[in-house]
């Protein structure tokens, strides 16, 4: 299985705001998905994240004291993979 990249899911986003608000954002998207909601769903409510000025600078507040190895979309593929093996 292969993986896209957060610049190539959100480009603009990663662009104006950089990977680790992203990819925080998309976390926070990703804690609040349901049950059948859609991948367009997901986008659509991270970018929502973006841009609410206040969600955005607990994001940017979040990602300058995030340690380096700590990577929002690699914790978001194990994630996923740990909830697929528990299915």
């Amino acid at each position: 299985m292969s993986h896209l990249a957060l610049t190539e899911i959100y480009p603009e986003e990663c662009a104006q705001h950089g990977y680790r608000v992203v990819g925080l954002a998309q976390r926070r998207a990703l804690d609040a998905l349901r049950d059948g909601e859609t991948l367009g769903m997901l986008k659509a409510r991270t970018r929502a994240l973006l841009s609410d000025p206040d969600t955005l600078e607990q994001l940017r507040q979040a990602a300058a004291v995030m340690p380096l190895a700590d990577d929002p979309w690699i914790w978001a593929i194990e994630r996923e993979r740990r909830a697929r093996e528990y299915r």
